[in-house]
């Protein structure tokens, strides 16, 4: 037990359990909305009654989602209800603020329409990826610049801050910027971080404008992957060298009965480099700078020994890849969408699964994406 929690890691950036709409109307709790969520122990809602529902809001709670697959999920597939609607509040609890940014990062790429749909539902699924390529690189970094000032200059309606730009001398802002202010126009109406205390914001901060910035100092220790290879020789001790073996039978011993969608090869490359989604010919030799996070440790030696010191590594999970969150499952009307977990060749031995895991998630984010998109253009009656 205690070297599966080893595996599993200290903090979580992907979920367990496929993504599912908050609001959907098959949960056990009997009210008119329905509420799925009310069966996830990980959420819970303020569902008391449906006359109580009518006169309130939908307040949701996440506490440790990994991700932000469920909000996507329901932001994707809000126009569907026909209840009323309401305002729905969604609550992200984290225990690392570096886990925090990482959700903010994801709503931003879900967001920006100055991206097409299938780069965006691409580049969201590159930051499961302990390498990533180099334009996922430059826009991490790009949008720390962004998100630092949007920690500091976020609108929201009624009482708050404003955004404050500097301007030129003809008074006219920064093409730039404006650029900026434009891509972050939705972010800003979507996300609230009134809740946050003020050096969780400087931590945020610090967060988006330094440790995603690039640095050659980065390259060396802090490097994502020396990093990760400190956690596998951790984990596989006498094993180390045949870790190849080891993730195989994992595969086989209790992956494949579960999530025959997720084929060997991808299972046994992400165990090995932490590469789970590729596209194409693109080359992943860049790290993800989003997945070092910071734990307390002890000073095991020296004057200082006993005391606890900030330690930076890769501290997520090694033992389960990140396919759950997005391609295990299809929730979709679309004609096609069933025919992504076709299996072929049944009961002759030789079951396989006609599309892999990568290409479910793909069509499920793109969905997302493009329901959202559609459900906005509704909303505003254009």
């Amino acid at each position: 037990m205690n070297e599966f929690k080893q595996g599993m890691g200290i903090h979580s950036m992907w979920g367990l359990s496929p993504s599912f709409d908050l609001l959907s109307s098959q949960g056990r709790c009997g009210v008119g909305l329905g509420c799925s969520y009310c069966c996830c122990s990980c959420c819970c809602c303020n569902c008391e009654s449906a006359s109580d529902q009518k006169q309130q809001d939908i307040n949701i709670l996440l506490a440790n989602p990994g991700d932000v697959r469920h909000v996507l999920h329901t932001l994707g597939r809000r126009h569907r209800h026909n209840h009323p609607r309401y305002k729905i509040h969604i609550f992200l609890l984290e225990p690392e603020i570096e886990i925090l940014a990482r959700h903010i990062l994801q709503l931003k790429i879900f967001l920006d329409e100055h991206v097409p749909i299938r780069h965006r539902a691409s580049l969201y699924l590159e930051l499961y990826n302990a390498l990533v390529s180099r334009r996922a690189y430059d826009y991490v970094e790009q949008s720390g610049k962004e998100l630092g000032e949007f920690v500091y200059y976020e609108k929201r309606d009624g009482a708050g801050v404003s955004s404050s730009y500097p301007v030129d001398d003809d008074g006219q802002e920064n093409k730039e910027e404006e650029d900026q202010e434009e891509e972050l126009t939705l972010l800003r109406q979507l996300v609230d971080l009134s809740w946050l205390k003020q050096k969780e914001r400087d931590a945020l901060y610090h967060v988006f404008h330094k440790e995603w910035l690039h640095s050659d100092d980065k390259q060396q220790e802090h490097h994502v992957k020396v990093l990760r290879d400190f956690r596998l020789r951790g984990y596989y001790r006498d094993r180390y060298d045949c870790r190849h073996n080891v993730s195989e039978w994992d595969y086989y011993a209790r992956v494949k009965h579960a999530a025959g969608i997720i084929h060997v090869d991808q299972w046994r490359k992400w165990r090995m480099t932490g590469i789970a989604y590729e596209f194409g010919n693109t080359t992943y030799d860049q790290q993800n700078l989003t997945m070092i996070t910071t734990t307390q440790g002890t000073i095991k030696s020296g004057p200082s020994r006993g005391l606890s010191k900030d330690v930076k590594g890769y501290w997520l999970d090694i033992l389960n890849g990140p396919y759950v969150s997005h391609g295990v499952e299809v929730d979709s009307e679309h004609m096609y969408a069933r025919g992504l977990l076709e299996v072929l060749n049944k009961g002759t031995g030789a079951e396989q699964y006609r599309h892999h895991t990568v290409e479910v998630a793909m069509f499920n984010l793109m969905d997302f994406m493009w329901e959202f998109k559609v459900c906005l253009c509704d909303d505003s009656g254009s």
